[in-house]
């Protein structure tokens, strides 16, 4: 038996337009009430998934979500964080200047805010969809090297990203997770975080066996959760790589792709 139901949000939980469908809701509903627990695992920040956590009912002393790609993870209830593993002012320092001799996008993020240079459409939708405060700063004259940075984001067009990619020196990838989250957005985070790490710490937390997991993603930055779980699921709507290293496809995000998978392994 299943008893742990890894969801990853953007592109695999919600729906285009960040919505939830009543089906989707109404068989998750189903599926805790056979005692599986549900588990929100995204890139977003915890401010960006509260809402979901509300709206699915997940707020309680026994309930978790994973956030920043699992490098937290939080109690709903307390919002104390069971793991934490940060980046250091120094790391921030690093890769801004790495972005800037490239002329990308920075964001950087604490427990509390979003850093940015300037005022774009991006740092708009961290207000706007993440519900951070962003507060515009100096990353070299303004950060000190041992505060504490959840993760970085740099920001691009997509070809223009993945050029600057494949030029990224070997030094960097050995330091840190490098992952692409969205064609636009290229994370990182300190090496040996993951979402599939956050979710071991968690379910070692709670004791639930690795057996017992189900994972449903869509990117690249889920692959590793995917193939963590006793049975990785890849939406409809995934990237290829990840339908390829998964043990099950189902319908796309737009399709109610998780009552799919609730019918198939749980009910």
């Amino acid at each position: 038996m299943y008893k742990l139901l890894a969801l990853d949000l953007d592109g695999t939980l919600l729906r285009d337009d960040s919505t939830i469908s009543d089906r989707t809701k109404k068989y998750i509903n189903l599926a805790r009430d056979k005692g599986v627990k549900i588990v929100l695992s995204t890139g977003r920040p915890l401010q960006g998934v509260m809402q979901y956590v509300e709206e699915l009912s997940l707020l309680g002393d026994d309930e978790y979500v994973l956030a920043y790609n699992g490098c937290v993870v939080y109690n709903t209830s307390t919002l104390n964080p069971i793991v934490d593993n940060s980046l250091k002012g120094t790391d921030l320092k690093d890769i801004f200047n790495l972005a800037k001799d490239n002329s990308l996008y920075v964001h950087a993020f604490t427990k509390d805010c979003c850093y940015a240079s300037h005022k774009t459409i991006y740092s708009d939708c961290e207000t706007l969809y993440n519900k951070l405060d962003v507060k515009f700063i100096d990353f070299i004259n303004d950060i000190n090297d041992e505060d504490n940075i959840i993760k970085v984001i740099l920001i691009e067009e997509e070809t223009k990203l993945d050029s600057f990619y494949k030029n990224i020196p070997k030094t960097f990838f050995d330091k840190y997770y490098i992952i692409r989250s969205l064609p636009h957005m290229l994370e990182f985070i300190k090496r040996g975080n993951s979402k599939a790490l956050g979710l071991k710490a968690l379910i070692d937390h709670i004791g639930i066996k690795r057996s017992e997991v189900i994972a449903c993603g869509d990117a690249p930055n889920d692959l590793d959760m995917i193939q963590f779980a006793k049975v990785g699921v890849a939406m409809g709507n995934s990237h290829p790589n990840v339908k390829s290293n998964s043990d099950f496809i189902t319908s796309s995000n737009m399709d109610d792709g998780i009552v799919t998978v609730i019918k198939k392994y749980i009910l």
